[in-house]
């Protein structure tokens, strides 16, 4: 559907009133709007073909008649992931990969944290089989916050760049007194498994660990019948390093390690 917007015999600062008034307003409906500014004198042409800009505005087209430009809307959808990346932008990624940002937690993501951890999927081997009570989420929620402030590290929540969906958490924590090694740990929502996020994540948690905090090892500890972490320690070529107890679960989980230096 097209719109259509006279803006003759106005002056620039009186087009750009019309012009974000219109385009604020007109309806998901619209995906074109016709903008009439005539040609003589150039000034409105050159503003409105040139300089002036709004998010609704996908591309300026020059019709056939110099006096008209034609603006081609977004849809309701490309206007939903633009807001949902500009949302994310403002959370100042900490580490970006090609698909996933990797952002800070704070005080306002509990619902991201619960939606992770009381996912029967995730907490299966982890927490003795149960699911982590709110409580328990706010407390760790709150670990995560202080880690960062105190190391600079955290299991970060992780999110799609473009389509700024919230994924589940990947990062390091300091594993002794003197940060030289540190835990690394992914945490996924099921729909993201088998996709490649996983390592994706975690090896951009392995770089920010060499390049920027001069980790010597990184180690990691997974459930004994958990096939998918094996799988990925492997492809990340961390090798064996003995078990350890859970008290959690009351297992030994086996424990793997990356050398760094």
């Amino acid at each position: 559907m097209r719109g259509r917007l006279d803006l003759h015999e106005m002056t620039v600062i009186e087009a750009r009133l019309a012009l974000n008034h219109v385009l604020d307003s007109l309806s998901m409906k619209y995906d074109e709007l016709l903008v009439i500014h005539g040609y003589h004198g150039h000034i409105l042409m050159d503003y409105v073909r040139k300089e002036y800009e709004h998010e609704r505005i996908k591309r300026k087209v020059a019709t056939l008649n110099p006096g008209d430009t034609l603006f081609l809307l977004k849809s309701r959808e490309e206007m939903k992931i633009r807001g949902q990346i500009q949302a994310q932008e403002k959370r100042r990624f900490v580490l970006k990969s090609e698909r996933l940002g990797f952002g800070r937690w704070s005080r306002e993501d509990l619902s991201l944290a619960k939606n992770l951890w009381m996912n029967r999927e995730v907490s299966r081997y982890l927490h003795g089989g149960q699911r982590y009570t709110s409580d328990e989420i706010l407390a760790w929620l709150n670990s995560e916050i202080e880690e960062e402030l105190k190391q600079h590290t955290q299991f970060w929540p992780l999110f799609d760049r473009y389509k700024g969906d919230f994924m589940g958490c990947c990062g390091l924590r300091s594993h002794d007194k003197n940060a030289i090694h540190y835990e690394i740990g992914c945490y996924l929502l099921p729909r993201y498994w088998e996709m490649g996020y996983g390592y994706e994540a975690c090896q951009q948690a392995i770089e920010y660990a060499d390049g920027q905090l001069n980790a010597r090892k990184l180690v990691a500890s997974y459930h004994p019948e958990n096939e998918r972490a094996a799988h990925l320690l492997d492809k990340l070529q961390f090798r064996d390093a003995g078990d350890e107890f859970d008290e959690a679960t009351h297992l030994f989980f086996p424990k793997r390690e990356l050398i760094l230096r």
